[in-house]
């Protein structure tokens, strides 16, 4: 019965932000038509590969040229993908925020808690089955960016395309790491609002305290750390240098999300014992 309550509450939201997913994907889907096509056109009409001309050049000069055109169609489709990317962490980290901020905690400052404990389920499945919901829901939001660029893609260059899909859960897992932190600070302080704000003051804390540590006293080694979990959300900024692969800390990120409704529920199994 909550599940189902947690869905209608947050239904609205999803849907509004996986439309706007769905149509940043189709707008940068359009450009890519518009980007690709005229070149694509200017290419064939230099020496089309049908032609008699194109034949009768050597063929080295004929492989040379064929790699050349398909190299040409693998990274205008990568730009196409790559500017999805761009904006999947930042509907990653506002969706969490909002549906951990939303979660059961607020129930306390709405005194509605009572009446949800008092229901023939346990807390444990409060805690767990609305967590869950939130990354289903996350994870719809973030697939809305492919459903609107991908048709655009596969229509004009299907044979090149090829998305990966660690990317996006790489993004999907610091999204459940902060959804879970939400949702456990807001049943820590009983409020969504205060909830809302010591999440924010944590992922200020992480985001800026490393370089800060580095500028003033050369402590370098947070900010390494900072650097490979933050890999994950950048399809363009993995540190090579570093031991782990992009699916490794992608792994760590999910190991660390799994702990806060662990917290949560403990928290609300004590509050309420």
């Amino acid at each position: 019965m909550y599940l189902w309550k947690s869905w209608h509450d947050s239904r609205d939201r999803v849907m509004l932000y996986g439309a706007a997913g769905l149509a940043i994907g189709v707008i940068f889907g359009i450009s890519y038509i518009y980007y690709l096509r005229p070149v694509m056109e200017a290419w064939l009409r230099l020496i089309p590969a049908t032609s008699p001309l194109f034949l009768k050049l050597p063929a080295p000069v004929r492989i040379v040229r064929t790699q050349m055109y398909q190299e040409f169609l693998r990274s205008s489709w990568e730009w196409a993908i790559d500017q999805v990317l761009y904006f999947m962490p930042i509907a990653a980290i506002w969706s969490a925020l909002t549906l951990g901020a939303t979660s059961v905690g607020r129930e306390y400052s709405s005194g509605a808690i009572n009446f949800v404990l008092t229901r023939p389920q346990s807390r444990l499945r409060i805690v767990w089955e609305e967590w869950a919901l939130a990354i289903a829901e996350i994870g719809i939001i973030l697939c809305m960016f492919y459903v609107g660029v991908l048709p655009f893609l596969f229509y004009a260059n299907g044979r090149n395309v090829s998305p990966s899909a660690i990317p996006p859960l790489g993004i999907l897992a610091v999204a459940a790491c902060l959804c879970g932190l939400t949702q456990f600070l807001t049943m820590l302080t009983g409020s969504s609002m205060k909830g809302l704000s010591a999440t924010v003051a944590v992922v200020l804390f992480y985001y800026f305290l490393p370089s800060a540590l580095d500028q003033w006293w050369h402590i370098m080694w947070p900010l390494k750390i900072q650097e490979l979990s933050l890999s994950v959300m950048y399809w363009d900024s993995v540190w090579n240098s570093h031991p782990f692969s992009t699916l490794e800390v992608t792994m760590i990120w999910a190991l660390v999300a799994v702990m806060f409704p662990l917290f949560s529920q403990w928290l609300i199994e004590r509050r309420e014992a």
